[in-house]
C-alpha cells in the first residue's frame, strides 16, 4: 500500500463514526492489515477496534506494531494466549518497553505448554533459546517451559535475588516435576551456586521431598515448605563445601571480629568430600 492509499484508508476511518467504524475494519480488512504493517500513522482508536475484533490476523500485525498500543492494551494483547500474537508482542518490546517486562512476562504466562506452536521452529520458545542476553531472557526465568527457563536462568540466575530464584524453582518443580527441579540444582552447582551457598543443597532436598511424594501442601519437610521463602541462615549454608567455606574465609580478611577465624575453622571442621 503506497502512501496515497494509506492516507485514504486512515481519512475514511478517523471520520467514520464510531458506530460505522467497527463496519469498516471488517469491510476494509485487507486494506487494514496493509496499514497496520506499514509505517504509516494509523488512528489511535484503530488499537481497540483490533482488539475488539477477535480477528488474529490483525491482532498479530497490531502487535508487531505495538507502539500504536497505549501499555495496557499490549497486556490485552499479551493476555491472549495465541502464539504468533506472542512472539510478535516479545520482539516488539525490544523498541516499545515503557513498563519494564510487565508485557514479555504477561505472554509467557498466557502461554500454554501444550499448544505446539509455541515450542516450534521459528516459535517464541526457539527463539529464546537461541539468546543469550538477559535483556531477552530476564522476562523467562519463570516461563512455563521448563528447558526455557533453565536456559535463562542460567544466563541470568547469577544476577538474581535468592527469592526470584526460589520462585522459578516453584514453578519448575510445578511444570516440569521433580526432575526439572534437580536439572535446577546440577545447574546452581555448575554455576558456582548462583551466588547463594547451599541453593543447590536446598533444591536437591526439594527435589528428593517432591519425588519421594512428601504431599504437595506445605507441611515441614515438603518441597512446597521448603520453597516457599528466603532459607534461613542454616540453609544458606547446608551442604557448604570445606572449599567454599575457605574461599569465604579469603574473601574477608579485613572483616572486623571473629568470623575469617569462624568460617576457616568451618572448613576445618566439614568432613572431605575427596
Amino acid at each position: 500500500m503506497g502512501i496515497d492509499e494509506s492516507s485514504a484508508v486512515v481519512a475514511v476511518y478517523s471520520l467514520a463514526e464510531k458506530e460505522t467504524a467497527a463496519g469498516l475494519l471488517r469491510s476494509m480488512r485487507d486494506e487494514m492489515l496493509d496499514l497496520l504493517n506499514c509505517g504509516y500513522r494509523r488512528p489511535r482508536r484503530l488499537a481497540e477496534a483490533v482488539l475488539a475484533s477477535g480477528d488474529r490476523a490483525l491482532q498479530a500485525a497490531l502487535a508487531r506494531n505495538s507502539a500504536l498500543c497505549t501499555p495496557r492494551q499490549r497486556l490485552r494483547l499479551a493476555g491472549l494466549g495465541v502464539p504468533e500474537i506472542g512472539r510478535a508482542l516479545y520482539v516488539a518490546e525490544r523498541w516499545t518497553r515503557t513498563g519494564g517486562d510487565a508485557v514479555r512476562i504477561a505472554v509467557l504466562e498466557a502461554a500454554d505448554p501444550a499448544d505446539p506452536a509455541w515450542r516450534a521452529p521459528g516459535g517464541l520458545v526457539a527463539m529464546l533459546l537461541g539468546e543469550t542476553g538477559p535483556t531477552d531472557l530476564a522476562a523467562a526465568v519463570h516461563a512455563p517451559f521448563p528447558e526455557l527457563a533453565l536456559h535463562a536462568l542460567r544466563h541470568c540466575g547469577p544476577v538474581l535475588p535468592l527469592p526470584m530464584l526460589l520462585r522459578a524453582a516453584r514453578t519448575l518443580l510445578a511444570r516440569g516435576g521433580p526432575e526439572q527441579l534437580a536439572a535446577f540444582a546440577a545447574l546452581v552447582e555448575e554455576e558456582d551456586g548462583l551466588g547463594h551457598p547451599g541453593l543447590a543443597a536446598l533444591l536437591r532436598r526439594a527435589a528428593d521431598a517432591a519425588d519421594a511424594d512428601a504431599g504437595p501442601g506445605p507441611g515441614p519437610g515438603s518441597a512446597a515448605s521448603l520453597l516457599a521463602g528466603d532459607p534461613s541462615p542454616t540453609d544458606e549454608l547446608l551442604g557448604t563445601s570445606p572449599q567454599t567455606w575457605t574461599r569465604a574465609a579469603r574473601l574477608l580478611p579485613a572483616f572486623p571480629g571473629p568470623l575469617p577465624a569462624l568460617l576457616t575453622a568451618a572448613a576445618a571442621d566439614e568432613p572431605s568430600t575427596d
